[in-house]
């Protein structure tokens, strides 16, 4: 898993990018990219989600 970290509420096309080119360097399978945003979507392999919407996804990965 490759995770992303930004302050910023409104993370750009540019963020993705680079979260996607460092994530295939490392050969990660989930591209998870963390910001203050009010609205997550997730994608089978990349996510831009907020913490809260993150936490709540690995939990359902880790299952029962």
């Amino acid at each position: 898993m490759a995770v992303e970290v930004k302050l910023s509420s409104a993370p750009d096309v540019d963020d993705l990018r680079r979260l996607e080119h460092n994530a295939d360097l490392i050969g990660a399978d989930i591209r998870a990219l963390i910001s203050r945003t009010s609205r997550s979507t997730f994608g089978k392999t990349t996510w831009s989600c907020n913490l809260a919407d993150f936490l709540d996804r690995l939990v359902d990965l880790a299952g029962p």
